[in-house]
């Protein structure tokens, strides 16, 4: 489910609603849309990238999904809402930053959406997360 790809050191990510709509922006967080797939059927997902390797894959379902067992490295979460249904998986991760992803992914996925509080939040954990530890 995770790809690689390339995300240069330095630069600065450009906000999700300059590249596309529909897609979390997760700039506060660091990590930047490098791009959406959908491999048949209905299921999207939505691949982003960022500094020292960072690599998030946010899945949104039709059905709810079967996804791989978290591992040392690898951390997983899924969740429901509005008949949908979401999954993220990150690999080497800071788990406060991934943790604060999650919050705000969930709230994403409701009608009210993220307050700034939840995005404040995100930024917090990023500034004091370790940086992503990849193989």
């Amino acid at each position: 489910m995770l790809r690689d790809y390339p995300a240069e050191l330095g630069t600065v990510p450009l906000p999700v609603s300059m590249v596309t709509t529909g897609a979390p922006d997760l700039t506060a967080a660091n990590l930047r849309l490098v791009d959406i797939a959908s491999p048949g059927g209905r299921d999207i997902y939505v691949h982003y990238a960022g500094r020292n390797g960072c690599r998030l894959t946010v899945g949104i379902h039709a059905e709810a999904p079967v996804l791989p067992h978290e591992t040392l490295s690898l951390m997983v979460h899924s969740w429901s809402a509005l008949g949908e249904h979401f999954s993220m998986v990150a690999e080497g991760m800071d788990l406060n930053k991934f943790e604060a992803i999650r919050v705000l992914l969930e709230s994403w996925s409701t009608p009210a959406g993220p307050d700034d509080t939840t995005v404040l939040a995100l930024q917090d954990a990023t500034t004091s997360a370790v940086p992503c530890q990849t193989a």
